[in-house]
């Protein structure tokens, strides 16, 4: 699904909705030089739908656009509940060359078409990361550990923006 050999897709997962949509999520848009072991781009969350239990594949979409076009998108978990998705990463709100990585949430309730505007769920992963998520149609829970574990709940969801299908 991704042919371009110089940017590579991380982290993948899917998951499955009730009415036979699968929905594949990952982070891409980074690169790596190996001469100068260093990392440019601007790593994000991308997703693409399927629409008939994964034969073919819609367009890949981009869910998050933190700190573009710095982003450094990673380490996603995610659930589904019916057709309602629930997702959060890391990435890095004060720019890619600083070591701080902080929460955020975005849900879909329509299987991976539409997506709400990411929320800042932990101030930096110094403080807790955000490592898994659980919801329903109504609410979320969060988990964000750093030594200890910390849950944040959401009982009302945010909704993406009227007519504005992900980039």
């Amino acid at each position: 699904m991704n042919n371009d050999p110089d940017e590579r897709a991380w982290h993948p997962q899917i998951v499955a909705t009730d009415n036979g949509g699968v929905c594949l999520i990952y982070e891409k848009g980074l690169r790596f030089d190996p001469s100068t072991k260093t990392w440019s781009g601007d790593s994000a969350m991308y997703a693409r739908v399927s629409t008939n239990s994964g034969e073919t594949w819609g367009p890949a979409r981009r869910i998050s656009s933190i700190n573009a076009p710095n982003g450094r998108a990673t380490h996603a978990k995610s659930f589904v509940c019916g057709r309602r998705i629930h997702l959060v990463w890391g990435d890095v709100p004060e720019g890619a060359t600083l070591p701080k990585h902080a929460g955020y949430y975005v849900t879909s309730p329509d299987g991976g078409v539409t997506w709400s505007e990411p929320e800042r769920v932990c101030a930096q992963w110094d403080d807790a990361a955000p490592c898994a998520v659980v919801g329903t149609d109504t609410r979320a829970v969060v988990l964000l550990a750093h030594g200890a574990i910390y849950a944040t709940v959401r009982t009302k969801l945010p909704e993406p923006p009227a007519a504005k299908p992900a980039a």
